[in-house]
């Protein structure tokens, strides 16, 4: 639900990103595989910078969270929302 509505926002609503796609379900499929891929590496960064450099947990979540919204943000921008 959360993925649809953001999906919807960001492009039907123009807050984040204008919307020239016309193939609505290919670009709701582009967010798709791009978010599943944040949630992995989300996912992994958690892992490395907790277990591996022994980070606290809280700390490897900040870490994580910044870096997978970069990734989601310049990643969607690129593909998702450009204006090809």
């Amino acid at each position: 639900m959360a993925l649809l509505w953001s999906t919807t926002t960001l492009s039907i609503g123009s807050w984040t990103f204008k919307n020239k796609e016309k193939a609505i379900m290919q670009q709701f499929t582009k967010f798709l595989l791009i978010a599943l891929i944040g949630l992995g590496l989300n996912t992994l960064c958690i892992y490395m910078l907790q277990q591996q450099l022994h980070l606290p947990f809280y700390i490897a979540k900040l870490m994580a969270i910044v870096l997978v919204f970069a990734w989601n943000y310049t990643i969607n921008a690129t593909l998702t929302f450009s204006k090809n």
